[in-house]
């Protein structure tokens, strides 16, 4: 799989929640800009290629969030087509939790990080922008 990172993060959103025993939820959403195009040029043949987003969880100061919980979401925001659409399909086939520095994902951290698997079946086809919805739970430490 080939990587990709996004061009930049547009439309960020955040919220979160305390909640007792120095607990946090969060809400990270936003678009992820890239361009991911059927470099192979033939139609009808899934070409993938793997984007990596990583996202900051914000106002932590210099505290930490060990997480218990995560459900991230991403779709198809933006996609593009040059001629005719002959057997044409775009995907995100699935996404799972990765986290930058190989480190483990029940460690305290400031960021999150994702793979997100990402197919165009088109010759000429492009994906153009990738939308997030990540919740978060987790104990500030």
């Amino acid at each position: 799989m080939d990587w990709t990172y996004p061009d930049k993060l547009e439309s960020k959103y955040y919220s979160w929640f305390e909640l007792p025993n120095n607990r946090r939820a969060y809400t990270l959403a936003g678009v992820a800009v890239c361009t991911v195009k059927n470099d192979r040029g033939e139609a009808g043949r899934f070409y993938r290629k793997q984007l990596y987003v990583i996202l900051d969880i914000p106002d932590l100061g210099n505290k930490r969030l060990k997480l218990d919980h995560w459900a991230p979401f991403f779709a198809l925001n933006a996609i593009s087509n040059d001629g005719p659409a002959n057997n044409a399909a775009w995907a995100v086939d699935r996404w799972t939790v990765a986290q930058p520095g190989d480190v483990p994902i029940n460690e305290p951290t400031q960021v999150v990080g994702y793979t997100v698997d990402l197919a165009v079946g088109d010759s000429d086809g492009y994906i153009l922008r990738v939308g997030y919805n990540v919740n978060l739970l987790g104990e500030i430490v």
